[in-house]
């Protein structure tokens, strides 16, 4: 039994959002199993349930410069470029915040499916 499986996902940036769909586990193999008469079988589907949780930490920084044009020239000059930083501080802003970003996946692996014999238990 083998298979693949992909995922995508899109979202705006500052949106939470959170996403879930349901699955059918399987295996692709088929079973034959001669019985009696009068036997009865049970067929145990089974896998490996996991799951994976990953934070991803964004940093966000503004950076390089202010294009100003002032009506009445500021320090003999009508243009003046402060940087970044100086206009974020002298307003009393951060410069830069921190977003965590959590994303939980789960899976199955290993799936099987086995048969037994109703009242014996028995493997068939």
């Amino acid at each position: 039994m083998m298979g693949t499986t992909g995922f995508s996902y899109t979202t705006s940036w500052g949106e939470s959002e959170e996403r879930s769909e349901t699955i059918t586990i399987g295996t692709a193999s088929g079973v034959e199993t001669e019985l009696l008469p009068g036997q009865a079988a049970t067929a145990i589907l089974s896998a490996n349930k996991g799951a994976l949780e990953v934070e991803v930490v964004h940093l966000a920084k503004l950076r390089g410069n202010v294009a100003v044009n002032f009506k009445i020239p500021y320090k003999g000059h009508h243009f003046w470029v402060p940087s970044i930083d100086g206009v974020m501080k002298s307003g009393g802003l951060e410069n830069e915040v921190i977003i965590k970003e959590t994303i939980k996946l789960g899976f199955y692996t290993d799936a099987s499916l086995k048969v037994y014999d109703k009242i014996s238990g028995q493997p068939l």
